[in-house]
């Protein structure tokens, strides 16, 4: 009811009455054939490696809408950004000497490849290869952090359990610990180009990249290093 108000208010805005009905208009099917057509344009060119497909629905236009005849190319232009699609606008213009603009509603519905979970894991495991699918869905109904590339989280580690078919969300996920506390570490030091070597005890948990606190076995003495691979950490002197 308030868009067919809105359409009524703008043809008044636009001039419409008994004189436009007389006049030649616009084909409101032809709009909505150009509105299709850029917006097909638009998320073609916009495309991200991982969409599969893109689904164009243009909504219907009050019939009773009467607009003049455009002597010039209509500019269409999208009032948002809906680079996963969704619900989506396109300013229609006519720049011509009997000017107007609409607003056009429409849907845009792409399709990519996500990672989903072959099987109902728990929470603390780790994702293997075997445990992740590439599967198609619409993403303007994910929202965001959904996975395209497996690679990104192999190895990571469930924050909350899973249900198979589940799509996989960054959300879900952390690095895995790849040493815990009370791990034997090797402990490398650089100073320079010399590296030297002594043995640790992790007093922490630690994923790859993090810092922890380490303690030097032989003089004792805490430090803080960085978590590199499993049972290595280094320290820069």
């Amino acid at each position: 009811m308030l868009l067919r108000c809105f359409y009524v208010s703008l043809a008044l805005l636009c001039g419409a009455g008994p004189a436009l009905a007389a006049a030649e208009t616009e084909n409101l099917e032809h709009i909505r054939q150009q509105v299709r057509q850029y917006l097909q344009q638009q998320y073609s060119s916009d495309m991200s490696p991982e969409i599969e497909a893109v689904k164009i629905t243009v909504n219907n236009l009050d019939p009773r809408l009467r607009l003049a005849k455009c002597d010039k190319p209509l500019t269409l232009a999208l009032t948002d950004n809906g680079s996963i699609g969704g619900n989506v606008t396109v300013r229609t213009r006519c720049n011509s000497h009997s000017a107007w603009t609409i607003f056009v509603p429409a849907r845009v519905d792409t399709v990519a490849l996500v990672a989903v979970s072959s099987r109902s894991m728990s929470r603390g495991e780790h994702l293997q290869q075997g445990d992740i699918e590439m599967l198609p869905r619409t993403t303007s109904g994910l929202g965001s952090g959904f996975v395209a590339d497996p690679a990104r989280i192999l190895g990571q580690e469930l924050k909350r359990n899973i249900n198979r078919g589940e799509v996989l969300r960054l959300s879900s996920l952390k690095p895995a610990r790849v040493v815990k506390k009370g791990d034997a570490l090797r402990v490398e030091a650089y100073t320079g180009t010399l590296l030297v070597v002594a043995a640790g005890i992790a007093l922490a948990d630690g994923q790859i990249g993090q810092q922890i606190k380490v303690k030097n076995t032989a003089s004792e003495r805490i430090i803080k290093a960085r978590v590199v691979a499993p049972g290595r950490v280094q320290v820069m002197l």
